[in-house]
């Protein structure tokens, strides 16, 4: 086709500039898809397939209809391309459409970016009315039926069955070239799901290409949150497996002025992740487990990184403490607890992946526990696989074998940041610039859950000491009836393994007790995690 002139309202690709095309290759593409033929060894005309689509019509057969499927993206992500290249790429996608729609022939575009709806103009705007029909969109995943006769293990068979299509049919292939062929024992049944889930989260992440859209999709998928596209270059319905925040059908409208429209409204794409009972398989696999890790880096880099892309702001409450330190510590608490599968992870292990991920350690680095942590039963704990924050495991896999918690964000006057459903651990978290000072360390232990095992507070900075007298620190102890609660303290740049108990620096003023007093540890800690220098 030959280039129109500069200023000329007909753009190459435009409907009317192919039907002034004599010929074209992609004519005799059409030509052989209308005839059922694999190859066409001549040049075709344009009255060649308007002749066929005659003769088919006269002959009453049932009307064609093509897609294009993954429609290819017009735009760039990291690079941009020059005026001049971009206007070829799009009139090259341009003409890939209207191509079917110069003959009448209807066409549907499939893709999970925005060209289709860009390219729909080949010139100025002119509407009669304000905005008219772009699409009916559904949002929500159609059911997986599966076989029930297949021989599948009835837990495997719940988990398919509550998964998004793309990822039932992945583990369905997964599941019968690879038949559980163990025991009754669970211990067995544990191993082979633990080693499914990383398989099958090697083989979904493999499916998205573009590795900063992933990473986006991956803490929104950790956090429970949703992501609002505001400049066109994040997507992660595209980049990840998010889908729209809508739960019914909808139309959408293009506005003559330009932007979609929804209810008479402008419409922004709002991206969420599916919640674990519409699609159980993305939060089994994709948020980490003994053979995958949903990042290359600690928690701590990735989300700074990241920092330009995301707001933390929670529109439900006020807080002084730092939304963003508050998130890293959720997520990262949610990561560290499937380090060792559906199984659960020993506490041990649960508080090296956390530091990690938080950034005050490095990885591989073993716990050294004081003898007092593991004889105490608090020290010996399971933590459960936890869901993300404020979501919910499905009834049907909680009442299973497996170890499944809920992590809940709680509200502002909890005075808490979060806590497990299982009152197993609950967190607070201080982003304080300064030091906390003994008032401010007073107040959060005076609202710790007493039905609370383990407290951990997440803080930049403490003071070396606090109740520097002894009878202070007695008093506030009988008062707060925190005499058989152990107190440790984590510090950054410290070694693991000189993780020191705080009987002797906070906030016990005396070195010869695990605790605040002689009694008898009853299974309750609390662990402050000092980041210092860390920056989220």
């Amino acid at each position: 086709m030959e280039k129109k002139p500069r200023g000329n309202r007909d753009l190459l690709g435009a409907v009317g500039t192919i039907r002034a095309c004599r010929t074209l290759t992609m004519y005799g593409f059409i030509l052989a898809a209308l005839r059922g033929s694999d190859v066409v060894s001549r040049t075709v005309r344009r009255s060649d397939v308007i002749d066929e689509l005659n003769s088919h019509k006269e002959r009453g057969a049932n009307p064609f209809v093509f897609f294009l499927d993954e429609f290819p993206r017009a735009g760039r992500i990291k690079t941009h391309l020059a005026d001049g290249d971009q206007r070829i790429l799009e009139d090259s996608l341009r003409t890939m459409r209207n191509v079917f729609r110069s003959f009448g022939l209807a066409v549907v575009i499939s893709s999970t970016n925005g060209t289709a709806r860009n390219l729909l103009a080949t010139s100025d705007r002119s509407r009669d009315s304000g905005t008219y029909l772009w699409c009916v969109v559904f949002p929500s995943f159609p059911r997986v039926v599966v076989n029930c006769g297949s021989g599948i293990p009835v837990l495997l068979m719940e988990i398919i069955k509550h998964s998004r299509p793309l990822f039932a049919e992945i583990a369905l292939k997964y599941v019968q070239d690879n038949r559980y062929s163990g025991s009754r024992d669970p211990i067995d049944y544990l191993k082979y799901l633990n080693t499914m889930a990383g398989a099958l989260a090697s083989e979904f992440s493999a499916l998205k290409k573009r590795t900063d859209e992933f990473k986006v999709g991956q803490l929104c998928l950790l956090l429970c949150t949703s992501y609002i596209e505001l400049d066109g270059k994040v997507n992660i319905i595209d980049g990840h497996f998010a889908r729209l925040s809508e739960q019914s059908a909808f139309e959408l409208q293009l506005h003559r002025a330009g932007g979609l429209w929804k209810d008479n409204k402008s419409w922004t794409c709002d991206s969420v992740m599916p919640s674990p009972k519409e699609d159980i398989l993305l939060h089994l696999t994709m948020m980490g487990g003994p053979y995958f890790r949903p990042f290359d880096q600690p928690l701590s880099m990735v989300m700074s990184a990241v920092k330009p892309l995301f707001h933390f702001d929670n529109t439900g409450q006020r807080s002084n403490d730092g939304m963003r330190l508050e998130a890293l510590t959720a997520a990262a608490i949610v990561l560290a607890s499937h380090a060792g599968g559906f199984g659960g992870v020993a506490f041990p292990t649960f508080l090296c992946e956390l530091l990690f991920e938080l950034g005050v350690s490095q990885r591989g680095e073993m716990m050294q526990l004081h003898q007092d942590v593991e004889t105490s039963r608090w020290g010996t704990r399971v933590v459960p696989f936890l869901s993300p924050p404020n979501e919910e495991w499905p009834d049907w896999l909680n009442e299973s074998w497996m170890s499944f918690d809920n992590c809940l964000r709680t509200p502002n006057e909890d005075r808490i940041d979060f806590r497990t459903t299982s009152n197993l651990i609950s967190v607070e978290c201080k982003d304080y610039s300064r030091t906390l000072d003994l008032d401010v360390v007073k107040d959060m232990l005076m609202r710790i859950p007493a039905d609370s095992a383990i407290h951990l507070i997440v803080t930049n900075t403490l003071q070396k000491r606090y109740f520097s007298a002894a009878s202070s620190w007695k008093t506030f102890v009988r008062e707060q009836s925190l005499q058989n609660v152990d107190f440790y303290r984590i510090s950054k740049g410290s070694t693991l393994q000189e993780i020191k108990v705080l009987k002797s620096e906070w906030p016990t003023p005396t070195g010869n007790a695990a605790s605040a007093t002689s009694t008898p540890s009853l299974g309750h800690a609390i662990m402050a995690i000092e980041l210092t220098v860390v920056s989220y």
